[in-house]
């Protein structure tokens, strides 16, 4: 399940107003490594090109066992910005 939405107003600070914002993206374990994430992951990068947003953003928990790793093999990079407990990741799309 992915849930993917364009801004528009109430922005969180930080938060970029010209890209897609991935909210959620659930992969069941009995599924994970198979490409179903990248596969999602691309379907998303698409809505936003159709959308005509340049990148695609969503963010992290910040925790040692996070899915950080996922993101940046299919082309996040971690911006440094931290929003809430949450690190902001984002890729040109």
């Amino acid at each position: 399940m992915a849930m993917i939405h364009p801004h528009h107003g109430n922005l969180v600070k930080g938060e970029d107003p010209d890209a897609a914002y991935l909210w959620r993206l659930l992969v069941s374990a009995d599924v994970q490594r198979r490409g179903v994430g990248r596969f999602a992951i691309s379907e998303c990068i698409a809505q936003a090109r159709e959308w005509g947003l340049p990148r695609l953003a969503s963010s992290v928990v910040d925790a040692k066992n996070s899915n950080m790793g996922f993101y940046e093999r299919v082309g996040f990079h971690q911006t440094g910005i931290m929003i809430g407990a949450e690190r902001q990741i984002l890729m040109d799309v």
